[in-house]
């Protein structure tokens, strides 16, 4: 796995990082299968819950080879809360020659005010990356109260706005 992943495409980087959101979403549907049959479940089920968790892990150590094996990769891992699956998929699904600053990426990503979808359009955006965006949002709320920079961030201006809103 370790060779491999130090020279991963990143179209295939893509599928990984799709392939492992798959995997958990199944992960935490047999978990949450096992707890409502309450009674001692049939070992297929236990089976598959090892399975995706395998799978899960797997993945997630193949994406952490490839994410340190870059400069942007080592340096986006060390943002408290982004771990190897958002760096590697943040690094898949932006294309650096296109999006040259910030208000591109994240106008790609969905996050522009002015952008409009009309109906029968295709998508002005990538639904990939801004899924990624929104787990990257919740990671920094998790870490807020844990010496985050963008979890400090994310303090401040929920504080400026509850503020405004209270004005």
């Amino acid at each position: 796995i370790y060779s491999a992943a130090k020279t991963i495409p990143e179209r295939e980087v893509r599928y990984m990082v799709d392939l492992y959101y798959t995997a958990q979403q199944m992960r935490i549907a047999v978990e949450g299968k096992l707890r409502t049959i309450g009674e001692e479940p049939n070992a297929m089920l236990a089976l598959f819950l090892e399975m995706f968790e395998e799978v899960e892990k797997d993945i997630q150590a193949a994406l952490d080879v490839y994410t340190h094996n870059s400069p942007i990769g080592s340096s986006f891992r060390r943002i408290k809360g982004v771990g190897p699956v958002l760096t590697a998929g943040c690094r898949a699904q932006v294309n650096v020659h296109i999006a040259v600053n910030a208000s591109k990426v994240l106008s790609f990503g969905g996050y522009n005010p002015n952008m409009k979808w009309e109906k029968g359009q295709k998508r002005p955006y990538n639904a990939d990356l801004k899924l990624i965006f929104n787990k990257l949002g919740r990671a920094f709320v998790f870490f807020s109260n844990r010496n985050s920079f963008f979890g400090q961030r994310y303090k401040e201006n929920k504080a400026l706005i509850e503020k405004r809103n209270a004005e």
